[in-house]
Order: C-alpha cells, then structure tokens, then sequence
C-alpha cells in the first residue's frame, strides 16, 4: 500500500525518528517523497546512530534527492544501504559506497 506524504509529514516524522533509539531499518516505500523531502531525510541522518537499511522505492524524488541522501549516507557510521529508484544518474563510485539500487517493480 503507497502513503502519500506532505512535506508536514516528513517534517514531523524526521523530529521523531531520533527519539527511536533501537530503529535499524527505514522503509519509506511508496510515500510520495520528493526531493525536499529527501533533503530533510538526509539532514536526519546524522542524528539515527543505529540506521543500517533506508528503503525509499518508488519515490518521485530526483537527482537532486538521491545526491543529499548519498551525500549524507556516506558519512554515516552504520548506514549500509540506501534502496531507492531514483540513484541511477548518480556516479558509479559513489552509489557503491552507499546505493544499492533496485529498478523500480
């Protein structure tokens, strides 16, 4: 099932991630985010010690997107894999280091 969130939304969620200390995985699959939204997911990054797997798919963000979220990611101590659909216009180089990408179903 897909969820559409507004920019409100992603706002309030990324103030409330941080306080779920145990949270190893994200899965934002099919929520409508855009790129604003991934901006703000990647300025949270920092703050979940513990993410290991952020699964955005089938989200209509762009380049501009992918590029905070691998930027942000590839600072990060635990975070592993970034799943997303939108990462293929990204450098090779960096995508491995973060991306683990996924052709949209």
């Amino acid at each position: 099932a897909s969820s559409n969130l507004q920019p409100m939304d992603i706002d309030a969620l990324c103030r409330m991630l941080p306080s779920i200390v145990k949270l190893r995985t994200l899965v934002l699959d099919s929520c409508n985010i855009g790129d604003v939204g991934c901006v703000s997911i990647a300025q949270t990054l920092p703050l979940l010690t513990g993410l290991q797997l952020l699964n955005l798919r089938r989200n209509p963000f762009t380049e501009l997107g992918a590029s905070a979220l691998l930027e942000a990611g590839s600072q990060h101590p635990t975070l592993d894999t970034i799943v997303c659909s939108g990462c293929d216009a990204l450098p090779k180089s960096k995508i491995h280091k973060v991306c683990s990408l996924e052709q949209p179903i």
